[in-house]
């Protein structure tokens, strides 16, 4: 997660192209990236304010959207990939398959896809041992996951 403050430079303008006696005046708490774009305004006979402001939101490197083509039980394969969104939760992820309506959890994205396979292949057994007293909501999620997982 990248995160930085704004920062204030002070540089005395001489009126020439050569590089002032004292080229800075301030403190750089942190670094900033390259691509902050300055914002220049005069302030006083000779100083010139450059303030660089930072994204205030952080970076995130997760995808919010892949795709799984596996489940964890070697019994199972998956007939066409799953669509997975992830998402964070504070120090959670949740891994949510909507085809199915189905959700796992972890403390990292991949530990939340583990889960997601895992429930997702629990859920075909479940549902086969059940199937003829499934009610109408979980006799739909049965034949999305039988269009999208086969036996071996």
């Amino acid at each position: 997660m990248v995160t930085q403050s704004p920062m204030h430079v002070r540089q005395r303008s001489t009126g020439s192209t050569n590089v002032p006696d004292t080229p800075w005046r301030g403190t750089i708490t942190k670094k900033i990236p390259v691509f902050l774009p300055p914002i220049q305004s005069q302030e006083e006979e000779g100083e010139i304010a450059v303030e660089i402001s930072s994204p205030t939101r952080s970076v995130q490197a997760t995808p919010q959207l892949l795709q799984i083509g596996t489940l964890l039980d070697d019994r199972l394969r998956l007939k066409r990939p799953l669509e997975v969104e992830i998402e964070q939760e504070g120090n959670s992820y949740i891994a949510a398959c909507r085809y199915v309506d189905e959700f796992g959890y972890g403390e990292s994205p991949m530990m939340a896809i583990d889960d997601l396979q895992a429930t997702l292949a629990e859920l075909y057994w479940a549902l086969k041992e059940d199937q003829k007293r499934l009610g109408p909501h979980l006799a739909q999620i049965w034949e999305r996951l039988r269009e999208a997982v086969e036996e071996r």
